[in-house]
């Protein structure tokens, strides 16, 4: 649905949307959750070793890039870099 769509409902359907889509984004997440979970065993079971990424030492690494690449980002929204480090 586009903006021009969702901004056009009722401030009741926009809250049963974004209630719907907070919802099925949990589902999703939890889905995709346990299904990594059951590929990293399978692997493992492979002989495989699995490396867990280091978050902290990523977070510091990419702490400059709001600046050094907001142009390439900016039709997505000035604040992208943000939603994705609150993820």
């Amino acid at each position: 649905m586009n903006g021009d769509k969702f901004n056009g409902l009722s401030e009741e359907h926009q809250k049963i949307m974004l209630d719907a889509f907070s919802e099925a984004a949990e589902f999703i997440t939890a889905d995709i959750n346990e299904s990594e979970k059951k590929l990293g065993a399978f692997f493992e079971e492979q002989g495989c070793t699995l490396v867990e990424s280091d978050i902290d030492a990523f977070i510091e690494a990419t702490k400059d890039m709001p600046t050094e690449f907001a142009k390439w980002w900016i039709r997505y929204g000035v604040d992208l870099h943000s939603r994705i480090h609150n993820l």
